[in-house]
């Protein structure tokens, strides 16, 4: 079982940075703020909304988990944490670690929270951007998004959709809220604003120790998806004394 969680922030500090760096790109999402938004300023639109962009911003930190059995000993956990200030290196040692793990497997689990909507296509798209080459399963997921498992039969569990129990009206439900209702004390300790500053202290003043706080962050959530879907799917006594076993392999407090 592998735990994604991604951190994004905007391509650009600001609005008006973006607009002298690249007119191209500005004129786009100005099209987009006036198609959208009057009723905030353009630079307010950029800087809540661009982060979630994949045209407009840039994976800024990749955290991956992994539980697995290796023949004849208990499970165990595994974590790592990917970043660069350089996107398309950081992306290739993506793509690379993403081989290592899964590589050499036939079948294997990928879960993360609203992965399927945000971090998976995401990283498909900035993937192309980047002039990378897409990896089987991206390809299998831009032809075939409906389908349940992809190449090496890889299958998708989303810890959102997984709570929604298949209803299409329910409301989006936060990592957070979702982690309390199972049982798990959690709170969220950085917002998109303060990922963004901490990334671009690094960038402008090579600040790495800023950035720390952004990869605990990001670690943070790959472990409580972990630990979240683990809860949701035990299905009797024995699966629930068998994922609690689990669940207490990875480092959280419950």
């Amino acid at each position: 079982m592998v735990f994604l969680d991604i951190e994004t922030v905007p391509l650009y500090p600001s609005l008006e940075n973006m607009k002298d760096s690249n007119l191209t790109l500005y004129k786009l999402w100005d099209t987009k703020y006036h198609s959208n938004r009057a009723d905030v300023s353009p630079e307010q639109f950029y800087l809540e909304e661009a982060g979630i962009h994949a045209a407009v911003s840039r994976v800024a930190c990749i955290g991956i988990g992994r539980l697995y059995s290796p023949q004849g000993q208990e499970s165990s956990w595994e974590e790592e944490i990917l970043s660069d200030l350089d996107e398309k290196k950081l992306l290739e040692t993506f793509s690379k670690k993403w081989r290592e793990i899964l590589g050499g497997t036939d079948k294997a689990l990928l879960c993360g929270h609203n992965i399927r909507n945000f971090d998976l296509p995401f990283i498909g798209r900035r993937l192309l951007i980047n002039k990378l080459p897409l990896l089987p399963f991206w390809i299998d997921l831009m032809q075939n998004p409906n389908s349940k498992t992809y190449s090496s039969d890889i299958s998708i569990a989303d810890t959102m959709q997984m709570w929604k129990f298949g209803s299409y009206g329910s409301r989006f439900v936060s990592l957070e809220e979702l982690a309390t209702l199972l049982g798990l004390t959690f709170k969220k300790q950085l917002d998109h604003h303060e990922i963004r500053k901490r990334f671009y202290d690094w960038f402008e003043n090579k600040d790495r120790e800023s950035f720390k706080e952004v990869e605990k962050y990001c670690l943070m959530d790959v472990r409580v998806v972990a630990w979240c879907y683990l809860a949701m799917m035990a299905t009797d006594s024995t699966d629930v004394g068998i994922n609690q076993k689990l669940q207490s392999k990875i480092p959280i407090t419950p």
